[in-house]
């Protein structure tokens, strides 16, 4: 970060003689992983920067999360100028990278330490915890009998008939239990909480489902995004009855499994907009899917996202009532900053996501907003999607690997070009990120080749204006009409293993065995054309 900060200043002056606003923006613009350093400086940046450090808190390593847990559990009086941290903390996520830790170390002291340090976040403001363990039942308790005033968004992971933690929990299930119990009458309210995540992969005891609903309650008139992943249509009808779902007035988007679709009711929730199923199960290839839709459920349905097998439902040929669905999310896909969602599990083969994207034109409005994953971007069949794409907005694709060079070069020319009304483009490896924070594409870091892929895209395109070649930062068009990265890259290699280093390496000749042929077959008719 020195490098950064060597500009000249007078004699007599020092950086932290400058503005307390202007050393804010400089932390604010600064690396994550610069701030810790920035804090070590002074006094003066220590206030500067510490509270910029410890606003959003992701935690994947368990010897990390330990030591931060411990040192967020502290009260001020232990603490170096007497902060109290866990004040500063606005957004604290635990992933389930942390679980496999408990084999290794009794997780009790883990847990205790959780607990007790997000009890103390009184300006908490998102709450995430994956891990499948008694740790993630005890924070849902503490939120719902001492609840953050400022919470927003809550996400658990809660799983109970684990074989492997029933041991460890069963000698204190029966004081958790007792928790519950007394919870039932001390849940408050939840005023602001607009996003609620729970992940119910197994049975709940009716206490607890007695708490879920409570807090639904407790928060009705200000959730609009519910997610409740259960694998069974009685777990799901025991935490939200359609007596509950039927009084959130301000629910927009929902998401659950196929199995949930046929409860009686749920298709009907006039206010949803937006529908996310989650499933587990890979649909089998040609396979129909096992529920059916009522002509008039999901009435005002505007985004879809679910794997392509379950698309044809929603958007039938014939119906008497078209659903307005102008967004289409295959497999869950979401373009996020460093990260999005995909399916690791299985990706469509292009017959499918095609046979998808043709549905689209069974809707009551044209296709705007478009995201789907491939195992390998290959513009020849992107091609195929252009005749149904002449009003989309937004395309996101997510690419298990990295794309071939060759082939995001010509997607300006030989794709964008006709989509007439796309003004964002994002390609993305969030199948990469899944797996840790350095692994990208080979490209996503080279600056250089990027903007020269831009200055064809802006060849091809007059509306284009966001793009994207990896998910760690995008460029927009200014006013200027050059473009601007949001980000520098980072000064860090991309992790690649060898299998990618030889694949590299033999899609390079293949590039080059196919330059050298069609050099020989254009000078053969000396048209510098090559018959399809």
């Amino acid at each position: 970060m020195s490098e950064h900060l060597s500009f000249p200043l007078p004699t007599g002056c020092s950086r932290t003689h400058l503005p307390i606003e202007l050393l804010h923006n400089i932390g604010t613009l600064a690396r994550r992983s610069d701030l810790p350093v920035l804090a070590l400086g002074n006094k003066v940046l220590n206030d500067v920067c510490t509270p910029l450090l410890y606003r959003d808190i992701d935690l994947y390593d368990y010897e990390a999360a330990l030591k931060c847990v411990a040192m967020l559990a502290s009260g001020p009086e232990r603490l170096a100028f007497g902060r109290d941290l866990a004040l500063l903390v606005r957004r604290f996520f635990l992933h389930d990278s942390c679980y496999l830790a408990h084999y290794r170390s009794p997780p009790q002291p883990f847990d205790d330490l959780l607990v007790l340090s997000v009890t103390r976040m009184s300006k908490l403001q998102a709450l995430k915890c994956l891990e499948s363990r008694e740790c993630t039942l005890k924070l849902l308790l503490a939120v719902a009998i001492k609840p953050p005033p400022a919470l927003k968004h809550l996400e658990l992971f809660i799983c109970f008939a684990d074989r492997l933690q029933q041991s460890r929990t069963l000698g204190g299930f029966q004081r958790v239990a007792d928790i519950i119990t007394r919870a039932r009458s001390t849940i408050n309210s939840l005023p602001k909480l607009s996003v609620c995540k729970l992940y119910l992969p197994l049975g709940v005891p009716a206490s607890v489902a007695l708490v879920i609903r409570a807090l639904l309650v407790s928060s009705s008139k200000s959730v609009h995004t519910l997610s409740l992943t259960t694998h069974t249509l009685d777990t799901f009808q025991a935490v939200a009855p359609l007596s509950i779902l039927s009084h959130l007035p301000t629910i927009r988007r929902l998401e659950i499994q196929t199995s949930t679709l046929t409860a009686p009711g749920v298709g009907y929730l006039s206010p949803v907009t937006s529908l996310t199923i989650c499933e587990h199960m890979i649909p089998m290839l040609g396979s129909r899917p096992a529920f059916e839709l009522s002509a008039d459920a999901w009435p005002v349905l505007e985004e879809l996202a679910c794997y392509p097998a379950y698309v044809p439902p929603f958007l039938l040929e014939d119906a008497p009532r078209r659903r307005p669905i102008h967004t289409l999310r295959l497999c869950n896909v979401t373009y996020k900053r460093n990260g999005g969602q995909l399916s690791l599990e299985h990706t469509p083969v292009w017959d499918e996501t095609v046979q998808a994207v043709e549905h689209m034109s069974h809707s009551a409005v044209p296709l705007k907003h478009l995201a789907f994953q491939v195992d390998k971007l290959q513009v020849g069949r992107l091609q195929e999607l252009i005749p149904y794409l002449s009003t989309l907005e937004t395309l996101v694709i997510v690419d298990q690997y990295s794309p071939r060079q060759d082939e995001v070069a010509a997607l300006g020319e030989r794709f964008v070009a006709h989509l007439p009304r796309l003004h964002t483009l994002l390609l993305s490896d969030a199948g990469y990120k899944a797996h840790g924070q350095h692994g990208a594409f080979r490209f996503a870091r080279d600056v250089a080749l990027q903007r020269e892929w831009l200055a064809a895209f802006a060849r091809s395109s007059a509306v284009l204006r966001r793009l994207a070649f990896t998910t760690e930062f995008e460029w927009e068009m200014g006013a200027d009409g050059a473009w601007y990265p949001s980000e520098l890259p980072r000064d860090v290699p991309v992790d690649r293993d060898e299998e990618e280093e030889e694949e590299e390496e033999e899609e390079e000749e293949e590039v080059g065995s196919e330059a050298a042929s069609s050099g020989d077959e254009s000078d053969a008719d000396g048209s510098g054309f090559v018959d399809a």
